[in-house]
């Protein structure tokens, strides 16, 4: 078994040990996921709900006499016109649930803005949400300040509506000059300064949360 060579998904370090982490803690998050305590689907509303499981019993294959480490008491599948498509049942508070939904779901699908609001932005971040999806919170410029905040790192003289952007200290510092020079006369801007790091960068005005 090889890597696909064409894979276009690429993945940071910190991406890449926060995987690791999650996998060691949660298992594999990427089929359908049952908690047992609550009796809900953590992983897989979409996939149970595009194949209509709810008619359906997975069949078991596998039964844990104490839950493993990652909270797992049943293995098994749905099988659907002869395809199988894994199930797992887990025992897990609800936290748990509520971090292995999030973590579940950063790759793909879209998101119900109003429902994430019910997390702080520092644990949506701790579970894999990035500043730049975060971003599209309503443009919420408070939600991707507190984001920002939560990992130290601004986008110095970057106005705040175009969202998040990666910066080496060089490219922060040309990026900084050039907007001093764009923006210090204009009326739109005003220039604040990043209480986590001291940096100062520019936002629009109508973009500060009253």
């Amino acid at each position: 078994m090889e890597y696909y060579e064409n894979n276009p998904r690429t993945i940071t370090t910190k991406q890449f040990k926060r995987l690791q982490d999650t996998l060691y803690r949660l298992g594999d998050l990427s089929g359908i996921v049952h908690d047992i305590n609550s009796n809900q689907i953590v992983g897989g509303n979409q996939r149970v709900r595009a194949l209509n499981l709810l008619d359906h019993e997975p069949v078991i294959e596998r039964v844990y006499v104490e839950p493993t480490r990652t909270g797992t008491i049943k293995e098994g599948y749905y099988e659907i016109e002869g395809e199988h498509y894994s199930y797992r049942a887990v025992v897990w508070k609800p936290e748990q649930c509520e971090e292995a939904n999030i973590a579940a779901n950063i790759v793909g699908g879209d998101w119900d803005f109003d429902i994430l609001s019910g997390w702080e932005p520092v644990q949506l971040k701790d579970w894999g949400f990035d500043a730049e999806k975060l971003t599209a919170w309503n443009n919420n410029a408070a939600n991707v300040r507190l984001m920002q905040e939560a990992d130290y790192q601004f986008t110095p003289g970057v106005p705040a509506n175009i969202g998040a952007v990666q910066y080496d200290e060089g490219d922060m510092q040309k990026e900084s000059d050039r907007l001093d020079n764009q923006y210090a006369n204009s009326p739109d801007y005003v220039r604040v300064t990043c209480p986590g790091c001291a940096h100062d960068f520019y936002i629009n005005k109508n973009d500060v949360v009253k």
